[in-house]
């Protein structure tokens, strides 16, 4: 059975610390870590280990074909990442339950490779879809009276771009 820990240990890439060590204490970035897809391989990324906002990247051989945000930890986003074994599954757009904040109704919308989406309960009953692009363009839509609304409406809206 495949140790997470010991996994990402081996794949260290980059590292964020005090004082003047050319490998510092922690690990912000793991890369090329082994999926059940041997096509596959899998980072895990963060701005900063301590603001606990981890995200993970598939890629078979050079081209991106998944990244999902807002992970608590670079464990749990490797072990989300190999979840995903082939690529119609890496398309398929998902919700997953997120907290950014104690008391927080908000979702992560998976299955995209350059847009950042959560759908959030802002007020009881109003729910908003929040999309943030890599391009830096942010679009906001709502409100939707509940998530299977919001989340029926931002996949339509998401059909009809593609």
């Amino acid at each position: 059975m495949l140790n997470l820990k010991t996994e990402l240990k081996q794949h260290e890439v980059g590292w964020v610390g005090d004082g003047l060590a050319f490998k510092r204490d922690n690990p912000f970035f793991y890369k090329d870590m082994e999926s059940p897809n041997p096509a596959f391989t899998i980072d895990a990324i963060t701005a900063s280990p301590q603001h606990k906002d981890w995200y993970f990247r598939i890629h078979a051989g050079n081209r991106l074909v998944r990244k999902d945000l807002h992970f608590d930890s670079a464990e749990a986003a490797y072990a989300a990442g190999r979840l995903i074994l082939d690529e119609q599954q890496a398309s398929e757009l998902s919700l997953r339950r997120i907290e950014r904040w104690e008391g927080d109704h908000a979702y992560a919308v998976d299955g995209h490779t350059d847009t950042d989406t959560v759908i959030a309960e802002v007020e009881p009953g109003r729910w908003w879809i929040f999309m943030n692009e890599e391009s830096s363009h942010r679009q906001f839509s709502g409100p939707w009276t509940n998530l299977e609304e919001a989340f029926a409406i931002y996949r339509y809206q998401m059909l009809k771009l593609n």
